[in-house]
């Protein structure tokens, strides 16, 4: 699940509740200074932050996590479309008046 928008709209609490819906109990933070963390719940979940990637993720071994047994979370992911697998969910999330978001989900084709 690849999301976008901008600082503050959100994205960390869209993983930290959708983590939560797929039974991961520890604490989910945003993982922008150490790129991933992994957790366990029902199946394995990975949650990635590109906003300080400076090199192809791929070259930072992220990659690893693609590899069909992993629930893929990545924030910023735009930074990185060579990531991306060929079926994705992307996620926009916008900000609106006061603390109000629009989220647009775009399912794989």
């Amino acid at each position: 699940m690849c999301l976008s928008g901008p600082l503050g709209a959100g994205k960390t609490c869209f993983v930290r509740g959708a983590m939560r819906a797929l039974g991961v109990r520890n604490t989910v933070s945003s993982p922008t200074f150490t790129l991933a963390h992994e957790a366990r719940g029902r199946v394995p979940v990975a949650h990635l932050d590109f906003y300080r990637l400076e090199v192809p993720a791929e070259e930072r071994g992220l990659v690893e996590y693609l590899d069909g047994r992993h629930v893929v979370f990545v924030e910023w992911a735009e930074r990185d479309r060579s990531f991306w697998p060929r079926r994705v969910f992307e996620v926009k999330i916008e900000n609106r008046a006061g603390s109000n978001r629009l989220i647009r989900i775009k399912r794989p084709d």
